[in-house]
């Protein structure tokens, strides 16, 4: 049984400490995980602990104005853009808001159904039609200010939690600049096949999603069903998982809280945030 130090990495199904997941050792790209919880808890608006706006706060926001605007109407689209710059390169980080009670982001979470419905557009559309804008207006003002020295120091990450998770997902099928995602007990809608097949097939070239989540959280069972199709689907095409490659993170802070508040995306951060700052000070004791 999984207990709350142990992490469960599932691609080459393979187990590891929190403390190693959250500093990077077991792999790299989950060097800042408990930032972008943070980020993804943040970008709601709603009070967090002081953990989580500590954990973020070595990440300078992008003024809106930076981001290329939303052709048509972007009502209710959340989303926000932040960097750091650490060990010689500029990291972005895009980051999609969840669902709230806004209409639009619950016409969105069915966009499996409501995609077909005429004159219509949801969240996904607009990420589709201005992800790579908006990637270009930031990788400019980066440029301009001085903070890059070149676009080849930029580092693109998207990431979001349950709705924010299917669109930072959809994100990396769209741009080519996105090198990783991070969705945290994402929808299982990504709206990827929404995106023309030579489009998302050359983006996804080596692109790394990584679905993260607290065991028990109320979509984790919708998305094992879809993961089981999908490997039904490599098995019988022969496609490994590459391009991109999916690698799932399972924590499990928490216990019998109930699937709707294991789904918080405080709740996780709150946790990621603590642990991350409990190591941090034990290994400047050590």
């Amino acid at each position: 049984m999984q207990d709350q130090n142990t992490v469960y990495l599932r691609s080459d199904d393979q187990v590891s400490s929190v403390q190693n997941v959250l500093a990077g050792q077991h792999d790299k790209a989950l060097k800042y995980i408990s930032e972008y919880a943070a980020l993804s808890a943040l970008i709601y608006g709603t009070q967090c602990s002081p953990e989580i706006s500590q954990c973020a706060s070595s990440w300078t926001a992008l003024d809106l104005p930076v981001l290329c605007p939303c052709e048509g109407d972007q009502k209710g689209l959340g989303r926000s853009a932040f960097y750091k710059v650490d060990d010689g390169r500029v990291f972005v980080a895009l980051v999609f808001r969840g669902t709230t009670h806004r209409f639009e982001d619950w016409f969105a979470n069915f966009d499996w159904l409501t995609r077909w419905i005429p004159f219509t557009r949801s969240h996904y559309d607009h990420v589709i039609d201005n992800i790579e804008p908006s990637v270009q207006a930031i990788t400019q003002y980066l440029l301009a200010h001085q903070i890059a020295e070149n676009p080849a120091q930029i580092c693109f990450s998207a990431m979001g939690h349950s709705l924010g998770g299917g669109l930072a997902q959809q994100a990396g099928y769209a741009s080519p600049h996105i090198e990783t995602v991070f969705a945290f007990s994402p929808s299982p809608v990504t709206g990827a096949r929404r995106i023309e097949a030579t489009r998302r097939s050359k983006n996804s070239a080596g692109l790394k999603i990584y679905i993260i989540w607290e065991q028990g959280e109320v979509l984790s069972k919708l998305r094992f069903l879809a993961g089981v199709l999908m490997q039904l689907y490599r098995v019988f095409s022969f496609k490994p998982n590459q391009n991109p490659r999916v690698v799932q993170v399972r924590f499990n802070f928490v216990q019998d809280q109930g699937a709707v508040a294991q789904h918080s995306m405080q709740q996780l951060a709150h946790h990621m945030s603590t642990r991350q700052s409990q190591h941090r000070s034990d290994s400047q004791l050590g």
